[in-house]
């Protein structure tokens, strides 16, 4: 059994993740590990449209428009650990800005940086000793987007309350 695939449109494929850079405000009794980086997966860009692919902090990506998003996207994953007793209030808040990232050549930028909360945003509040926390964003390419495999970082802080 032969099977053949012809590629009709000249769309791109590219592949992103982002590496978080941690920056505790307190040194003290505090632990932050983001040991799941964010990754949107493989893309396929649009030829002629610029467009937006968003990863849900829940999990699962979807597409604005004529891109398509697959391949194993992942959200942010961090664990919060705090060492008061009583427990202490955290204050977790991601860029509210943008965030580039790049394959040496070619950037794009990641907006909408969203906690898997009921309120969303780039600020959350937990009251956890122990905690996971999840994230998302939307990631904005270009028309023509050149492939590659693009990488760059943000910082998360954390700070008590």
């Amino acid at each position: 059994m032969k099977i053949s695939k012809k590629i009709v449109s000249p769309k791109i494929l590219l592949t992103c993740s982002l590496a978080m850079t941690v920056m505790p405000q307190l040194a003290q009794a505090q632990s932050i590990d983001c040991f799941q980086n964010l990754n949107f997966g493989s893309i396929i860009a649009c030829p002629a449209t610029a467009d937006t692919v968003r990863l849900s902090p829940t999990g699962g990506t979807t597409s604005g428009g004529c891109s398509s998003a697959g391949g194993s996207s992942l959200r942010g994953r961090c664990l919060l650990e705090g060492e008061f007793f009583p427990v202490e209030i955290m204050q977790v808040t991601l860029p509210a800005a943008t965030a580039t990232i790049g394959n040496g050549t070619s950037n794009m930028d990641i907006t909408n940086f969203d906690w898997g909360t009921t309120a969303g945003g780039p600020t959350t509040t937990v009251t956890a000793f122990i905690t996971t926390v999840d994230l998302g964003a939307t990631l904005n390419v270009k028309a023509g987007q050149p492939d590659g495999v693009y990488t760059g970082s943000f910082t998360v802080n954390v700070n008590y309350q």
